[in-house]
C-alpha cells in the first residue's frame, strides 16, 4: 500500500498551505481595514462631483466592515 503513505502527508500538506492563505487574507484584510479610513478623506473633496456620493460612500462603509470581519482574527507575530 505505497499510496496510502501518501494520502496523509498530501492532506496534511493541504491543509497547511490553506492555514497559509487564510492568515494571508486575514492579514491583508485587517491592514486593508486598518487603512481605509483614509480612502474617506479622498474621496470627499470629490463629493461634488461623484453623482452617486452617498452611495460611494456606503459601498466603501460596507467594504470596510468586511475588512474588519474578516481580519479580526489576525494576530501580529
Amino acid at each position: 500500500m505505497r499510496n496510502g503513505s501518501r494520502v496523509p502527508r498530501l492532506s496534511a500538506a493541504l491543509r497547511s498551505g490553506s492555514a497559509g492563505v487564510v492568515a494571508l487574507v486575514e492579514r491583508i484584510a485587517f491592514w486593508t481595514a486598518v487603512a481605509f479610513p483614509t480612502v474617506y478623506v479622498g474621496v470627499v473633496p470629490f463629493a461634488d462631483r461623484i453623482p452617486a456620493f452617498d452611495a460611494v460612500v456606503v459601498a466603501l462603509l460596507c467594504l470596510n466592515v468586511v475588512a474588519l470581519v474578516v481580519g479580526h482574527s489576525y494576530e501580529r507575530g
